[in-house]
């Protein structure tokens, strides 16, 4: 008979009435390791004593050693659905489990939702059972006494059976221990009631035998989820949500930022898939700590909110098996470790290390800090956020020529943003001023002949008005090249709303302007236009962002003053080129020199000092890897036409000649070359010899385009890859 037996009182076979899920956990693996090999019976209890050791930390008196004594094991599998027929063979829901696409605690889930007894001819659900008794006595505890009292109705159970019930309990997402004789129901009773399978209580033991006369047919009945998994997930959800309340992280608990480093440890992909992560234990962390998880190089920024939800797991006792995440050899395991459960990913350059800085974090982790005042203060701020998190910044994002900072911008800060409607541009030049930026009033010709007057916003005014209509979400201002304008005449008046508020105040919030202005413009036209703001002066609301870029080398053209810059956060933007996409893989026009060498070569020699002249080049003059366009570059080496050419000479040589090396021209440049005109006219003659074509025999043009107007020193070291070339090809 596949159906469990009739008893006169509640019943668990008598091996394994402890760690139930550990126990299923060993029994799932052992059997499925011994199937990819073809095994048996005997094979799957060899293999069980390897599970033991390798899943508990107290392996028993099991030995292994023979049938018989698997037998006495596996007892619990058949109760619990684990294999399908006579062979052994694991049900779809324990494969999942071997294959670690859920956890032996899901299959608990899942299984005592359908989980009978037949208890002197009466069939009972025993969670069923357990949340009703509950329900009634309106408590969220369940003691080993009350499970006595809700089963005594059949006979009286004895002192075992309770207890292999209350460990069975244990081993669901339903219940958590509070001692040996307490669990606590960790969700709503009315919630896991609703989901309880009770399609089988009406129905007598007889009818039971006959539907479930195939063991094929109970285990699906047993393990099919109903609303299981969708329950934990909902569950999950709320708690996450209640987190993300003003008041969700509790002053009652320690929060602490931990380091993960990213290049021995994908921790991203192991929240993904498990939701949560077993780390070594490494500080005196207490269930219900509020743990951030910091990113170390070359991310530096804190990526999610964690709770630790379980401390001094040993490394037997850990749930997930995260070895597919580790980058390189796996680390040796740790006497013990800690369970930190995801509450919510919030990785944003507001939690970047250089903001971190500025907001009382010392330095980079290096290990578990105690996050506390300031710190504490500020990533609440970020993370809990007034207004769902709305709350504006000021940002300059700085960085040589090139460097990828309007990228940056557009693909990694405004990522997911709707750039068609909650983005505003503009761009600062030498005569852009004030009324370009505000707005300004123009005369406007009406059919009759009339003149009238109307107000024309600019992109500030805009912006704001975005901001003000769309409360409910984050409106953005970009403003590129900040200093090549006078950025304090631009702003005029409002250069004063760029103080934001640090905290709610006077009915205004975090993140709006604190000292607003009058602007007889905005004023008017918001008016004419009903645009809502609620006061009586002008403001920069909490949901307006304003980001700039600024070319370093250009700092001159107009200087940010000190008033100016401090009510600005600033992140320099590097250039890294093992990120850089296919640009840096093209070839300069003609030559075999990828832009990637061309670039790198130079800006390495704009740092040295070659003690000819007391003038310095300042490292904001480097290059970045899209200082160049597609179209001055080559995709193929040694070939090219003209116009690239004449394209990279206009741009790159140019800068490189008036504005790099303008008063040290031989820090780069041949001797020979005397004006960037003699420059210009060597290579396009250099060029000319090929007509826009490359053979075998004009192959060396490339070398001499340079030859004859940068130095020997910076040739040799563009062109030593002829040396390997021709070395390879002799081989």
């Amino acid at each position: 008979m596949a159906f469990c037996k009739n008893h006169h009182s509640l019943y668990f076979d008598n091996q394994r009435r402890n760690q139930k899920a550990e126990a299923v956990l060993c029994l799932i693996h052992a059997t499925y390791q011994a199937k990819i090999h073809k095994g048996n019976k005997n094979d799957i209890a060899r293999m069980l004593k390897n599970a033991y050791e390798l899943f508990r930390f107290d392996a028993g008196s099991y030995t292994g050693d023979s049938e018989s004594q698997f037998s006495s094991q596996y007892t619990i599998g058949h109760e619990l659905g684990i294999w399908t027929d006579s062979d052994l063979n694991l049900c779809p829901l324990a494969t999942r489990v071997a294959k670690n696409e859920i956890t032996v605690k899901d299959y608990f889930d899942i299984v005592m939702l359908n989980y009978i007894q037949p208890i002197d001819n009466k069939i009972t659900h025993l969670l069923y059972e357990t949340l009703k008794y509950a329900n009634q006595k309106q408590i969220n505890k369940i003691t080993k006494s009350d499970l006595n009292d809700i089963f005594s109705w059949a006979s009286q159970s004895d002192k075992n059976n309770i207890n292999g019930l209350f460990n069975m309990f244990i081993g669901t997402s339903y219940f958590s221990k509070l001692d040996d004789n307490t669990l606590e129901i960790k969700y709503p009773v009315e919630s896991i009631l609703s989901c309880c399978n009770v399609e089988c209580l009406d129905c007598g033991l007889d009818e039971l035998n006959s539907k479930f006369s195939v063991l094929k047919d109970y285990v699906h009945y047993l393990t099919k989820d109903h609303r299981s998994l969708n329950l934990i997930e909902e569950m999950a959800s709320k708690e996450i949500g209640e987190l993300k309340k003003n008041d969700a992280i509790s002053d009652n608990v320690d929060e602490w930022i931990i380091p993960v480093n990213p290049k021995q440890y994908n921790h991203r992909e192991s929240f993904q898939k498990y939701g949560i992560l077993e780390k070594e234990q490494d500080a005196s962390y207490q269930v219900g700590d509020i743990v951030y998880v910091y990113s170390m190089l070359p991310d530096q920024v804190i990526t999610c909110a964690t709770r630790v939800e379980k401390i001094n797991i040993k490394s037997t006792e850990r749930e997930v098996d995260d070895i597919e995440f580790i980058v390189g050899d796996k680390k040796e395991d740790k006497d013990v470790y800690v369970r930190l459960k995801l509450i919510s990913e919030c990785e944003c350059p507001e939690l970047s290390l250089d903001v971190l800085l500025k907001h009382g974090l010392l330095y980079a982790p290096q290990g578990p800090n105690r996050v506390k005042g300031e710190l504490k203060d500020y990533i609440h701020s970020i993370i809990n956020g007034k207004k769902d998190n709305l709350v504006g910044i000021n940002k300059i994002y700085y960085g040589i020529p090139g460097c990828g900072k309007s990228y940056y911008i557009e693909n990694t800060v405004l990522e997911d943003v709707d750039k068609d409607n909650d983005v505003f541009r503009t761009t600062f030049y030498l005569d852009y001023s004030n009324s370009d930026f505000i707005g300004q009033i123009y005369p406007v010709v009406k059919d009759n002949g009339g003149v009238s007057y109307e107000e024309k916003p600019g992109p500030f005014t805009k912006a704001l008005a975005s901001a003000f209509k769309n409360p409910d979400k984050m409106i953005y201002l970009v403003i590129e090249e900040i200093n090549r304008g006078n950025a304090a005449a631009i702003f005029g008046d409002t250069f004063q709303l760029l103080d934001r508020l640090k905290e709610d105040r006077d009915g205004r919030v975090a993140g709006d302007s604190e000292y607003p202005v009058n602007n007889e413009f905005i004023e008017v036209y918001f008016k004419k236009n009903n645009i809502p703001f609620n006061s009586d002066k002008i403001y920069i609301p909490h949901n307006l962002t304003l980001l700039a870029t600024m070319n370093t080398s250009d700092q001159n053209v107009f200087p940010l003053d000190t008033a100016f810059k401090r009510r600005w956060d600033r992140e320099k933007v590097m250039t890294d080129w093992n990120k850089v996409g296919d640009i840096k893989n093209l070839y300069v026009p003609f030559t075999n020199i990828t832009w990637g060498k061309f670039a790198t070569t130079i800006n390495d020699k704009m740092l040295e000092d070659n003690g000819e002249s007391d003038v310095s080049v300042s490292e904001d003059k480097q290059m970045g890897a899209y200082f160049v366009k597609e179209n001055m570059l080559s995709k193929e080496k040694n070939a090219g036409d003209k116009d690239s050419l004449r394209s990279f000479i206009s741009n790159v040589m140019d800068y490189l000649y008036n504005d790099v090396t303008k008063f040290n021209h031989g820090l780069l440049f041949d001797n020979s070359v005397k004006t960037y005109d003699g420059l210009y006219e060597t290579m396009t003659e250099c060029a000319s010899v090929l007509n826009g074509n490359v053979d075998d025999s004009t192959v060396g043009v490339g070398k001499r385009l340079f030859e004859s107007v940068l130095n020997k020193e910076i040739v040799d070291e563009l062109f030593d890859q002829d040396v390997e070339d021709e070395q390879g090809t002799e081989d």
